[in-house]
């Protein structure tokens, strides 16, 4: 029977007889139940895969029909090879048994027509890492259900796809199947509206996840840092270790609709990566920040009263009338309403920051004030208190443990943990015997009008910001010191990732305009509208390879050691150098100094960035002033390592002088000095002897201590220059490693000696490395020291970041996959050493 006048999921009273050819029978009474309509068809299905997850992405197509249940399962088993498949249910139940399939998805209401997820990210016991190079059968099951009969209609879609260690490319499926009909049996469902992730970078919204998943346990990453539930993924860099994934749902947002303005560069994500390098080359980014001028371009006649001037940090930067926060005065305060801070909209969501400049003295009270009423629970700080000797923001907090007052507020400074490149504090705020807590997220190495040197430094502080909740009932501060450059950059920055997992696209144009109009010159420069770029492709594209120091470490080093994760990573590397050196723009502009091969070892290690220069002597010499040296970073100190060759027979002087000018008080030597090089002269003097390489310089030697593989080498640097007093140089030696091997001895011993060489070199701002080549040795003792300082801060391993950093001063810097691999087994072996974790610190 087939008529549209049924209804669905109805009972139909019938009433049925027989009939032969002499009489009819009785009625008899029964009822029918009607089945549900068949749910929306799936127009498409994409995906792709890293080696231990499959992204996937489904289309439903958007007519009058619903869907009420969404289900994903995912199976080692395969009906076919190739292809996609239409099942019906008696097929699914036949082909994909329990101890082979398992469901990682479901949803039961409000099924979206877009649904993205991440399959293998151990968001729960059932959604666990996938093997890599390993065929899954992904099935997706769109039902409709009645709920008085339990009667459902179902499309059954499979597909397959490979995990791999590398990335491939999108599997795009048009889809027409067949619906079937039958009983929901291995169909379950729960509720998520999922966003377009495509992978890889903890972000966002995560107040819904915390909510859902309080105790999801944490993957590859050390406390206090982002728990797993926080992690979305919106790249297609192949992964070494397993992410830490999951769909999201948005935040209820005020504005609805996207913005409307008058300047609009909408990207997808998929070709964000060419746009920013073409937009960088071309000049794009320079014509899209030329269109927004600087200045007081709107009217802020409030602040610019002689009441509130002096509340102004800057007297050229005023909050602007229309958007200023307005403080509540209590009755009897004639004080005015004014404090330099603006709202500034969000992704879809009014006030959700409130820019302001440091507070000044005279501004404190206020601050805290404007805190307590506008119910803000954190504060993002971007400066430090003094900056190159200038005083950039007035100290707001007390010291740790202790309690200070600002007018009626009380602060007590409760904790602190401290990160590469920002420390997370928290503080209880007292007001008329009621408490609040307030997180401050201080990022530390972003020097004024300028960037950071490293874009990657800012994701995981992004992170952490990400996990805010967009309100307008708490919106967050960001203040640097006038809060306006890097201000503008943080806010533009995490619009764009809260964009990018909703939309899969991003708008940097237009949200510019729209903070523009709400504060004067965020985003101040040039450069700061191309780190916005920069650190949002970070974000979305960049390979996360960070390790969690604990009982897993190991077995995670093998695999990725075993899985070809080395070669990858150091692809990643190389391919990535292009937005390192976007980075170098300011050093670019710098008059290029001429390079003299006599005085280089080798003709292709020559120093290009981070240079280091020494005086002229003679002066008359115009090379006297050139020495193969470079500045390298260590974890959180920029250009405390110098880092150069062996001294030549004709460097020998320069070398010293160098030393002398850099008040370098230690010397990390990695090489033998094999005098038998022609190349190679003696550094430094033996006992009772002296070492004269300018006129003016006199080395003095004052003790050896000759341990198993190394020494140490006391030595006086006397000068004749009457404006520098003489000073102690230590030289710490390596004995064993030839300049003709590519590592050294062993591991244990090159992790005495660094122990040793860190213990000696503590207190000094500039420390001396120097090898055969100034490269090879180098590096890698570089990189280790990097390594270890982020473990022991913050109990987790990260090669490729270490490399990738001091790569950036030198790319002759741990170029083997041998080196690389050292590292790796290094950093076990001093995590052995050096357990338990308590010794961290």
């Amino acid at each position: 029977i087939d008529s549209p006048k049924f209804t669905e999921c109805d009972t139909l009273p019938l009433k049925v007889r027989a009939h032969n050819i002499h009489n009819p029978s009785k009625f008899v009474s029964i009822s029918v139940d009607t089945p549900p309509s068949l749910p929306e068809d799936i127009e498409k299905i994409e995906g792709n895969s890293t080696n231990t997850t499959i992204t996937l992405g489904i289309k439903i197509k958007e007519t009058m029909k619903r869907v009420d249940m969404c289900n994903i399962f995912v199976s080692t088993n395969q009906m076919e090879e190739e292809g996609t498949q239409t099942l019906t249910v008696e097929e699914f139940n036949k082909y994909f048994s329990r101890n082979n399939t398992r469901r990682v998805y479901t949803s039961t209401k409000n099924v979206n027509s877009t649904i993205n997820l991440i399959i293998g990210d151990n968001d729960d016991a059932e959604n666990i890492a996938l093997n890599p190079g390993t065929k899954y059968s992904l099935i997706v099951i769109l039902s409709n259900k009645c709920k008085n009969n339990n009667l459902t209609q179902s499309r059954i879609k499979q597909i397959f796809i490979q995990t791999m260690g590398n990335y491939v490319k999108p599997i795009i499926v048009t889809t027409t199947e067949t619906p079937t009909t039958g009983k929901s049996e291995n169909v379950a469902v729960s509720g998520l509206w999922a966003l377009l992730l495509l992978l890889i970078l903890p972000i966002a919204l995560i107040w819904y996840i915390k909510k859902k998943h309080p105790n999801i346990p944490q993957m590859i990453k050390p406390q206090p840092k982002l728990p797993q539930e926080d992690q979305i993924v919106l790249t297609d860099t192949p992964l070494v270790t397993k992410p830490t994934i999951k769909a999201i749902k948005p935040t209820p947002s005020v504005m609805v609709q996207g913005p409307k303005t008058k300047n609009s560069k909408k990207v997808k994500i998929i070709d964000l990566e060419t746009y920013v390098k073409e937009s960088i080359t071309n000049g794009e980014f320079q014509r899209q920040h030329e269109l927004f001028p600087k200045g007081l371009l709107k009217p802020h006649s409030v602040g610019s009263t002689a009441e509130n001037k002096i509340k102004n940090r800057y007297k050229n930067l005023v909050a602007y009338d229309h958007s200023r926060v307005k403080l509540k005065r209590s009755s009897g305060d004639n004080q005015s309403d004014y404090i330099n801070a603006n709202y500034i909209d969000g992704y879809r969501q009014r006030k959700a920051y409130i820019a302001t400049q440091g507070p000044k003295a005279n501004t404190l009270t206020d601050f805290w004030m404007m805190i307590w009423q506008k119910n803000v629970r954190d504060i993002i700080m971007l400066a430090n208190i003094y900056e190159n000797g200038k005083k950039k923001v007035e100290k707001y907090w007390p010291e740790i443990n202790e309690d200070k007052h600002y007018g009626d507020y009380k602060v007590h400074y409760v904790s602190s943990s401290v990160h590469a490149n920002f420390e997370e504090r928290k503080f209880t705020l007292s007001h008329n015997n009621e408490q609040r807590q307030i997180t401050q997220l201080h990022f530390t190495t972003w020097p004024d009008h300028g960037v950071p040197l490293y874009s990657q430094s800012l994701v995981p502080f992004l992170q952490k910001i990400l996990k805010i909740p967009y309100s307008a009932q708490s919106p967050m501060i960001v203040h640097c010191s006038a809060g306006v450059g890097r201000t503008g950059t943080i806010i533009l920055s995490d619009i764009i990732l809260r964009m990018a997992a909703a939309e899969n696209s991003v708008d940097f144009l237009a949200y510019l305009e729209i903070i523009r109009d709400q504060r004067s010159n965020l985003v101040d420069n040039l450069e700061q509208y191309k780190l916005a770029h920069l650190v949002v492709l970070e974000c979305l594209f960049g390979m996360r390879t960070s390790i969690m120091c604990n009982d897993d470490m190991r077995t995670i080093v093998e695999n990725t050691i075993s899985n070809n994760g080395i070669r990858t990573q150091m692809k990643y590397i190389e391919e990535t150098q292009w937005q390192d050196s976007a980075m170098e723009t300011i050093l670019d502009n710098e008059e290029v100094a001429p390079i003299y091969d006599e005085k280089n070892r080798f003709k292709d290690i020559i120093p290009e960035h981070y240079r280091v220069f020494v005086t002229r002597y003679p002066h008359d010499d115009e090379t006297s002033s050139y020495i193969n040296a470079i500045l390298v970073d260590d974890f959180r100190n920029p250009g405390r390592y110098i880092v150069t060759q062996q001294p030549m027979p004709n460097t020998i002087g320069d070398f010293w002088r160098m030393v002398l000018e850099r008040s370098c008080n230690v010397i990390i030597s990695l090489n033998t000095i094999d005098l038998k090089d022609e190349t190679v002269c003696q550094v430094w003097p033996e006992k009772n002897e002296e070492l004269n390489p300018v006129d003016f310089i006199k080395i003095v030697h004052k003790k050896t201590r000759r341990l198993e593989f190394y020494s140490i080498i006391t030595v006086e640097l006397v000068t004749q220059l009457t404006e520098v007093e003489n000073t102690t140089v230590n030289i710490i030696a390596l004995d064993n490693w030839r300049h003709e091997d590519l590592l050294p001895n062993s591991i244990e011993e090159f992790l005495a000696f660094k122990d040793a060489a860190e213990a000696l070199s503590r207190t000094s701002e500039s420390i001396l490395v120097m090898c055969y080549d100034g490269a090879k040795a180098s590096g890698l003792y570089l990189a280790l020291s990097f390594i270890i300082e982020k473990m022991k801060l913050e109990q987790e391993c990260d090669v490729c970041l270490a490399v990738r950093t001091v790569r950036h001063s030198r790319k002759q810097f741990v170029t083997t996959e041998e080196q690389y691999e050292f590292l790796y087994r290094a950093s076990l072996t001093f995590i052995t050493g050096f357990q338990p974790y308590s010794n961290f610190a």
